[in-house]
């Protein structure tokens, strides 16, 4: 509260900003995730689901079972569902705020921890939450569980002397993402950069309650906790997660790409169709291996300095970023936006930190920050429509790549809703063209085309579902309706009983 007080306008200018660029995020449509997590999700719509929700994966509430145990972020969608019911504003409103509060934390924790002069704290908040590649992370509804984890990782960052308040604060983190568990090595960051000197092993030895909930952690989410095979997302081995070396090209190959957009951010997109690199002699891979080299040399020679705002950058941004990496566990994408959300925050406190020791001009400095800042928050302004709805969120990511299997599936229910058949009908044989291997497009093929009373073709696309996965059981309902209509009844008997069989009980 002594904070808000001293600095409220400070706040008060990062909440207009926030508000002003974010503006336009408040009627857009319902996307990707959102059908599971949101629309289709019985566990928001009832608080007699409270116990459910704290012991089951976050799709389990719309019938589904995943690897993700996100019990705070369900909770969350379970309050504003109660005080505004299934409404699109409420949910954009979720995350705007929560994505202003952390930029209020990371001013707090500039000044506060690192003792940054507040005008500079002010443009290193500023110049972080102004950044468009977070709006995967704010404008889409379903991504709450990036902004909450942050709030909280940052709340327990600035809590350090009050240890059982840092816990609490960690363990709310870690029921909002799994890559909570990165807040033991950013406290061991905090307090090694802050420090005058060197610290020894005895000064950490107070943050052991931090430990022992990354332990009770990880060995719950492995035993009682684990829902799908918990840290696995791919269920038949492949090159990827078969080979530790392929990954670790992989995740360097990645970096240029990521500091190229959050130096210059343009092409904004999901679904990247991002390559699996296997050897050095690529160009990706060696640009990412020099980037990584410089940063441990940064770490290394700037840890003796008394301010430490290299090694505050690069231990920061890689620890941060360490469960993204797919190194140690195969992650279930090579390359998001959203995942720079926690790890740019190192970059800004780094280079205010560094900042704050120049003997230059503070209004130079902050004046070069807000031109900057109005240049990338008119840049987040504008991302905010491409999530407008999901045929103008799909058009915009085949305009900027070539598209995968899922892009023309999804943008084909979208033409679908729309009534649009032959725009439809494009797309999920696009799909089937890249690979016919998923279910989902034959299973709406086949609807699309008992729409248009084709019964040969959609039972050809229907039966092609069920013969990619044997147990996608939405298939085996629509062969039996329609083996029904026809009259056959050993048909409807044998695809009744496997839709019985293979539906969720």
């Amino acid at each position: 509260m002594a904070l808000v007080k001293t600095y409220k306008f400070y706040l008060l200018g990062l909440l207009a900003f926030i508000l002003a660029i974010y503006s336009n995020a408040y009627t857009n449509g319902f996307l990707l995730d959102d059908e599971f997590l949101l629309q289709k999700n019985r566990f928001i719509e009832d608080v007699g689901y409270l116990w459910r929700i704290f012991t089951s994966s976050s799709t389990m509430g719309a019938g589904g079972t995943d690897s993700f145990y996100r019990p705070m972020q369900t909770l969350a969608y379970l309050v504003v569902w109660q005080l505004f019911g299934l409404s699109e504003p409420p949910f954009h409103a979720l995350n705007i705020l929560l994505h202003f509060t952390n930029a209020c934390l990371i001013f707090a924790l500039a000044v506060n921890e690192f003792k940054i002069r507040p005008w500079l704290a002010f443009s290193a908040a500023l110049l972080w939450a102004s950044h468009p590649l977070h709006v995967e992370a704010v404008t889409y509804m379903s991504a709450t569980a990036d902004p909450l984890h942050t709030l909280f990782i940052l709340a327990s960052l600035l809590n350090l002397k009050r240890m059982w308040l840092a816990t609490v604060f960690f363990v709310f983190a870690l029921l909002s993402k799994e890559s909570g568990v990165v807040l033991l090595p950013l406290a061991v960051t905090v307090l090694a950069v802050k420090a005058k000197k060197p610290l020894s092993w005895r000064s950490y030895v107070k943050i052991w309650p931090l430990v022992v909930v990354t332990v009770v952690y990880l060995i719950a989410r492995k035993t009682v906790l684990n829902f799908d095979d918990t840290f696995t997302f791919y269920p038949e081995p492949n090159i990827y997660t078969e080979n530790m070396h392929f990954r670790f090209f992989t995740f360097l190959a990645t970096l240029p790409k990521y500091f190229g957009l959050l130096f210059w951010p343009s092409s904004l997109h999901m679904e990247r169709d991002f390559p699996v690199f296997a050897g050095w002699m690529e160009w990706p891979v060696i640009l990412g291996g020099l980037i990584l080299t410089s940063a441990i040399a940064l770490v290394a020679f700037d840890y003796k300095k008394a301010v430490r705002a290299g090694a505050l950058a690069a231990l920061w941004f890689f620890m941060a970023h360490v469960p993204h990496t797919g190194v140690l566990l195969p992650v279930n994408s090579f390359f998001l936006e959203h995942w720079m959300y926690l790890p740019s925050i190192g970059l800004v406190l780094g280079m205010f930190y560094w900042l704050n020791q120049k003997k230059w001009n503070v209004k130079w400095i902050t004046g070069a920050t807000f031109a900057a800042a109005a240049a990338l928050g008119s840049v987040t302004f504008f991302q905010n429509r491409v999530w407008a709805d999901p045929v103008t969120f799909y058009e915009h990511i085949l305009s900027q790549a070539k598209g995968t299997q899922r892009v023309h599936n999804n943008l084909g229910m979208a033409y679908s809703e729309r009534g649009q058949s032959e725009r439809a009908i494009e797309h999920y044989m696009k799909a089937v063209e890249i690979k016919d291997s998923y279910p989902q497009v034959r299973h709406n093929l086949g609807e699309e085309y008992l729409k248009r009373g084709d019964v040969q073709t959609a039972l050809l696309h229907l039966h092609r579902a069920v013969e990619i996965d044997p147990g996608f059981y939405h298939s085996y309902r629509n062969l039996a309706a329609i083996y029904q209509r026809l009259g056959n009844e050993q048909q409807f008997t044998k695809y009744y009983s496997l839709y019985m069989q293979t539906k969720p009980q």
